[in-house]
């Protein structure tokens, strides 16, 4: 199978993470990637031998299409957040044409999908099912929706392998994982609540992505401020999959857990490999999350806004009182 993906962004976290684990997973197909932007995450790819990437500006790309599909075959075209795209496909025969939703806004979805030829798409795919009910509920017309579960990469994010690079954390601290941007939706402000709540012992790891925003920087640390946190969360950008794991593994002797306050997820990556590392996880009750419970993973699930919950679950999983 021979399939070719386009997207905008091509950075170290979010879709790039679902583009590389189906590669690593799936070693017998080939893989063309074309994003819009170089976000910082090229690289990624380049340890992969079934995988193509180019970056296309947004005012080049229609001609390049045209360009490399006269020469090269794919078996399938898969399209994210690119919802103008698939009437430019649809002279393409034998190749199916995919689009793909992985937001979890509502609105994102409403509008993409005005602008979406459902006529030049022969599938949909979503990560979750819940997702899947989003997307069916707000179709004018019927369209087959798959639901294909995002893959985690079980080579890094495994209780099997030691790390390759061991971080020692202080015994004395207990390390609580926070991962994804200054935004409404990650919601980081109600993680730190909660860590005001805890003993000084626990302390925040929060790994950003994509974050170059200096006003949400300023927000941010303002935050920090107002709650008495500044010297109790530390910051880490741009971190590889490797990078992450190794964070995860190391901290597993001294308690660490992995904490999500997004408002919404259509799927939860952070969450899947946090727990495939082998860390608990607490997290509010959002979108895909419970999904994971399927597969037996340590989630305590927490209702939306219950900071105090949030907090008292934390400091369940240290088996010590840990609430200041």
């Amino acid at each position: 199978m021979n399939a070719l993906t386009l997207y905008p962004n091509c950075s170290l976290g979010g879709m790039t993470s679902v583009y590389l684990n189906r590669c690593i997973t799936q070693p017998e197909d080939g893989f063309s990637f074309i994003f819009l932007n170089d976000k910082g995450g090229m690289n990624a790819f380049q340890s992969l031998p079934n995988t193509e990437v180019r970056i296309v500006r947004k005012d080049r790309l229609n001609s390049f299409l045209e360009y490399i599909l006269d020469k090269i075959e794919y078996d399938e075209i898969r399209l994210t957040s690119l919802p103008a795209l698939p009437t430019l496909l649809s002279k393409i025969e034998n190749t199916k044409v995919i689009y793909e939703f992985h937001t979890s806004s509502l609105d994102i979805i409403k509008k993409e999908l005005e602008q979406l030829s459902l006529e030049h798409v022969d599938e949909i795919w979503v990560p979750s099912k819940y997702l899947k009910v989003m997307v069916e509920g707000n179709l004018s017309t019927p369209k087959e929706i798959k639901v294909v579960r995002n893959l985690a990469n079980p080579e890094v994010f495994n209780t099997t392998s030691a790390p390759k690079f061991e971080y020692n954390f202080p015994s004395q601290e207990v390390p609580i994982f926070w991962i994804g941007r200054f935004d409404k939706g990650k919601n980081y402000k109600d993680f730190f609540r909660a860590l005001s709540l805890l003993e000084d012992k626990y302390v925040g790891y929060v790994i950003l992505s994509m974050e170059n925003d200096s006003t949400r920087y300023a927000e941010a640390i303002g935050e920090l401020a107002f709650y008495n946190l500044s010297n109790r969360v530390k910051f880490f950008l741009n971190l590889s999959q490797q990078e992450i794991a190794d964070f995860y593994k190391s901290s597993i002797k001294v308690n660490g857990l992995f904490c999500s306050t997004s408002l919404a997820e259509s799927f939860g990556y952070g969450v899947l490999e946090a727990s495939m590392a082998g860390l608990p996880v607490v997290a509010y009750d959002v979108g895909g999350l419970a999904e994971h419970l399927e597969y037996g993973y340590d989630i305590k699930m927490i209702n939306v806004g219950d900071t105090v919950s949030l907090a008292k679950a934390i400091a369940s999983l240290d088996n010590k009182e840990g609430l200041s």
